[in-house]
């Protein structure tokens, strides 16, 4: 309790955020620190991100909100937990007498891993999708997604589990759309693809070709495409007749926006879907990665979007069908924008802040 108190200026005394981004891992999880580091930030609490990020505008998104960024990406081998970036910090490392925090965020950070924080003085947040490891040593462990209260971690007595979308780490950007109201209009014609981080040009060409067969006409679809933008324009722009309007995006800063504007979204399972939700976007969501499969399944599920399963395993023809189906039943999409921002209400990432500051004040 005491060095609670005496760090009243800054409760939350400083969070290190270690996670990846590149083609393969995608985005998303870092992602979703920034919520979390956003929030942290809001209860005056100190953030600097260590992190292999190959995507030059999620680097600029970390920077250009403000917090530091240590990046592995030329480190060559040499990174080995916290004996490596503890001397990058320089004049952001933390009194030894307040214990800092480490986010690890990524399926690569094993109980070993957690162990060298800990030993560091490193009190420890793990987030984790699927329970994976025999063993963790967090003391707080968080699971955003919808199935999470069906896997069994073992982990010791004194760590916190929270679990469930009660916490979904969910953007600032998005938070300020909180009080809008979704219209579900009788007639649907905007689409947003996205599949996240992960440079996927396969997926992409068939979702274009999917929706460019579709006997519907008149739909105007937003591609958030990456490096595969320019092939997918060409390839669009060499048809005889488009029946449909296609943009295509290497990235976005307005995906709120987009979400916004989009009647229906095709996606992919990863922590997106959660804006989605909170955004009341009625979706088709695909799974590229075993890790999603359990969302998507839980989405479908509980009526919250339509489970297209794998989307190497799926055609154009069930892709084009399934996007139909959406967009022509009104009553379907209001249900899945209804039932969406029920299930996510933006405040999953001061609700983990909390938590953190409860652990501390109990001097845990």
């Amino acid at each position: 309790m005491r060095e609670y108190r005496e760090n009243r200026e800054n409760p939350l005394g400083l969070m290190l955020i270690r996670a990846d981004a590149s083609a393969t891992l995608g985005a998303g999880h870092v992602m979703r620190c920034l919520a979390l580091a956003q929030a942290w930030r809001s209860e005056r609490g100190k953030i600097a991100f260590v992190s292999a990020c190959e995507s030059a505008a999620v680097r600029e998104q970390i920077v250009n909100q403000g917090f530091a960024l240590h990046d592995l990406s030329d480190a060559q081998g040499k990174e080995n937990g916290p004996a490596f970036w503890w001397e990058t910090l320089g004049p952001e490392r933390p009194e030894s007498s307040i214990h800092p925090w480490v986010c690890l965020d990524g399926y690569h950070f094993d109980a070993s891993y957690q162990r060298a924080f800990k030993e560091k003085g490193f009190r420890v947040l793990v987030i984790d999708d699927t329970g994976h490891l025999p063993c963790y040593l967090a003391d707080i462990l968080l699971n955003q997604n919808l199935y999470a209260e069906t896997l069994s971690y073992s982990c010791g007595p004194d760590t916190t589990l929270l679990l469930g979308p009660r916490y979904a780490l969910i953007r600032e950007d998005f938070l300020r759309w909180k009080d809008r109201e979704r219209p579900i209009s009788d007639e649907a014609h905007n689409v947003l693809v996205t599949v996240g981080g992960g440079d996927s040009p396969e997926v992409l060409a068939k979702i274009v070709a999917a929706i460019r067969r579709i006997h519907l006409s008149g739909l105007d679809v937003v591609v958030i495409a990456g490096s595969s933008a320019e092939r997918l324009e060409a390839q669009v722009g060499s048809g005889a007749s488009e029946k449909h309007r296609f943009r295509f995006l290497t990235s976005t800063k307005t995906m709120p926006q987009l979400m916004a504007w989009a009647d229906v979204a095709i996606s992919a399972g990863g922590s997106t879907c959660w804006e989605l939700a909170y955004m009341g976007l009625p979706s088709l969501v695909g799974v590229l990665a075993e890790n999603q499969l359990g969302i998507a399944q839980a989405l479908g599920e509980r009526g919250m979007a339509l489970n297209l399963g794998w989307f190497h395993e799926v055609d154009e023809r069930e892709i084009g069908s399934a996007l139909v189906e959406l967009l022509s039943d009104v009553g379907k999409r209001k249900e899945m924008s209804f039932k969406g921002r029920e299930a996510i209400d933006g405040l999953g990432a001061k609700r983990v802040c909390d938590e953190i500051a409860a652990k501390a004040g109990n001097g845990e």
